[in-house]
């Protein structure tokens, strides 16, 4: 075709590119692309007109000035910053906003600019968020971009901004770090903590962490190291972000609500509410492991005995390891209100499925004891677009989360392992295996063939789709959020002419 424009295979040009290169839409990027936040700046726009009375329309610029001011000083996300910690101790709690170690190494000790690890954990915590205060204090200095002929920041360096280390802090490839932390595997079942990690936050008298960062399920996840020997250190972990309780829902929410109460006798308190409605309620114990004494005499023994199976799994047995298999269940939660009586939830995460269970409490005390005979009550099973696909990939409200798990897509799919997806792995792949199938029927738009699956993803045109090309095209789908789409009959889709 005629016309110019200088795109390029029929790319926008560059005028055209400046011309949408507006702070709106890269504020709108921003949302969708860095903070898993898609359709944020239209809530805010919904937000600003009700504010107002509900009386006229709310415009790009209005909606612009509403993110902008909020990081400005005085404004309520530059306040809400300066508020916060990284690191916070209550009695024998520690919470943090992710974890205190994972694959990338062990957050806990380590400070960033500090050679060494600090032992003590009260210490630790106070130096870090000492730095953290600092790294704030040079971002309201400087929070801009400095170009090279600024002068405007005493020994600001050019190409660069305040906070910047702080930021690195905070993302996937910078150094371990208590906000990207996770007690996972990488099949989303929980990791029970290393003894050297528990005997060290023992020894600050830390008995407990409290995170959240990763969604886990619908209510949180309680993850229990048991003391080696009598009287030896113990320590629980509270996975408490549930944001992906029920992702059939355009909230991702639905009915799912959980609190998590620090009582002052040292134990804790889990409520609220599963998906369908059944009520969850349980006190863990005194955060001194499985010491009775320390509770006050007024806490009800019954729900202490009940949170006590809540963290725990059955042991593994040599089925567990074959190929294929699944993992062993942990239990999740007490729900005191079942049809025939209080039942315990179990939950098994494998790979991209998640299985939840309800069993008897003599059932689960079997289970998390000797090998028992557990009979469950019934099987809830999301699809792809659902809880099990949010757990299994350790959380879907984080880019780098939602990456992991089409990277691990990819790597099911590509069985040759040469980085490449041939039509023929693609066919054996929707064919064979059903997780896949899912996936790329969920995220959408919809295909007939391998075939036109493939053209769909080789952007390049080269008959192979590479693992960034899969990863972007995935990617991208999810971005748009099909579910708020009217659905889209599984059909051949003409080509583009």
């Amino acid at each position: 075709g005629g016309g110019g424009g200088g795109g390029g295979g029929g790319g926008p040009s560059r005028e055209e590119l400046l011309a949408r290169n507006t702070l709106a839409n890269r504020i709108r990027w921003m949302l969708r692309e860095t903070m898993g936040a898609d359709g944020e700046f239209e809530r805010r726009r919904a937000e600003l007109q009700l504010l107002g009375g509900g009386g006229g329309g709310v415009g790009d610029d209005a909606v612009c000035e509403s993110f902008v001011s909020s990081v400005r000083p005085g404004g309520f996300m530059h306040d809400l910053l300066h508020e916060g910690q990284l690191a916070a101790i209550h009695g024998g709690n520690l919470l943090v906003h992710g974890g205190v170690s994972s694959a990338d190494g062990v957050a806990l000790g380590r400070v960033p600019g500090r050679e060494g690890r600090v032992v003590s954990v009260v210490e630790w915590a106070e130096l870090l968020n000492s730095w953290y205060r600092q790294q704030l204090g040079e971002w309201t200095a400087s929070p801009c971009w400095v170009s090279d002929d600024s002068s405007a920041v005493p020994r600001a360096v050019p190409g660069s901004r305040g906070g910047a280390a702080l930021l690195d802090y905070c993302v996937p490839s910078g150094p371990p770090s208590v906000v990207l932390g996770r007690h996972l595997l990488k099949s989303g079942m929980p990791e029970p903590p290393p003894p050297s990690l528990v005997q060290s936050l023992a020894a600050s008298g830390i008995h407990r962490l409290l995170v959240g960062h990763t969604p886990h399920g619908n209510c949180p996840t309680v993850i229990k190291s048991e003391a080696a020997s009598e009287g030896g250190p113990s320590l629980e972990i509270l996975m408490c972000d549930t944001s992906c309780s029920d992702m059939r829902t355009p909230d991702n929410r639905g009915a799912a609500v959980s609190e998590v109460q620090l009582l002052p006798d040292g134990s804790a308190r889990v409520h609220g509410r599963l998906e369908d409605s059944s009520r969850l309620d349980y006190t863990l114990q005194g955060v001194r492991g499985r010491a009775w004494e320390g509770l006050a005499a007024h806490l009800d023994r019954e729900k202490v005995r009940g949170g006590d199976l809540v963290g725990r799994s059955a042991p593994p047995d040599d089925a567990d390891d074959a190929d294929g298999a699944s993992p062993p269940p942990f239990v999740k939660a007490l729900l005191p209100d079942g049809p025939d009586g209080p039942a315990y939830l179990l939950c098994t995460v494998s790979g991209f499925r998640t299985d939840y269970s309800r069993v008897s409490p003599e059932d689960a005390s079997a289970l998390v004891g000797e090998r028992g005979s557990a009979r469950p009550l019934g099987v809830t099973r999301y699809d792809s677009k659902g809880d099990e696909v949010c757990v299994g990939s350790g959380g879907f409200s984080h880019t780098d989360s939602k990456a992991d798990l089409v990277d691990r897509f990819f790597e099911l799919v590509d069985t040759d392992s040469d980085e490449q997806l041939s039509v023929a792995e693609l066919r054996a792949a929707l064919e064979g295996q059903r997780e896949v199938l899912k996936l790329l029927q969920g995220v959408g738009p919809a295909f007939a063939t391998a075939e036109e699956l493939l053209r769909m993803m080789d952007a390049d045109r080269s008959g192979a789709v590479s693992r960034r090309e899969f990863k972007t095209f995935v990617l991208r789908q999810i971005a748009r959020s099909p579910r708020d789409s009217p659905a889209v009959p599984r059909r051949a889709i003409a080509a583009p002419a």
